[in-house]
């Protein structure tokens, strides 16, 4: 969050916070038994980074000039909880990765985890991990203007 808005949401609504690292429920991203089957990034000028799209029962990530902690980040906002790299692959990659969106219950589409193995090589290890929170230690009624 920029300076300017934590100053005016401490301004207007006494609003104090603090940053706390808990252990919780996470996933890992760990390469599969069958290896990593990711396509390194040649220096094609484009579009680069992580994006998803859904429509019609099927759901999708590509990627361009990626890491794998950029893949992380982006796949815990489909798997609802924190996603940590332990692939140890360090480059950047070119990939694109589809499976069965939750709407689509009659769809030959894999689900997502099971198109990341069959399609990256990869695989999320359910595990305990550092998540971080934000505690609200207090907070008020807006002040008028």
């Amino acid at each position: 969050m920029a300076p300017s808005v934590r100053a005016m949401l401490a301004d207007r609504f006494s609003l104090r916070v603090h940053r706390e690292t808990i252990e919780g429920s996470v996933y890992a991203l760990v390469l599969a038994k069958s290896g990593p089957k990711l396509t390194a990034h040649t220096e094609t000028p484009g579009v680069t980074g992580i994006g998803s799209s859904s429509r019609s029962g099927k759901a999708s990530i590509e990627g361009s000039k990626a890491s794998m902690a950029g893949l992380a980040d982006h796949l815990a906002g489909k798997v609802g909880r924190p996603v940590i790299d332990k692939t140890g692959l360090t480059g950047e990659y070119d990939f694109r990765l589809e499976w069965a969106s939750e709407q689509a219950a009659d769809s030959t589409l894999p689900s997502l985890f099971t198109a990341i193995q069959e399609e990256l090589g990869l695989k999320l290890e359910s595990t305990k991990g550092p998540i971080e929170m934000i505690i609200v230690d207090k907070a008020s009624k807006a002040s008028e203007n």
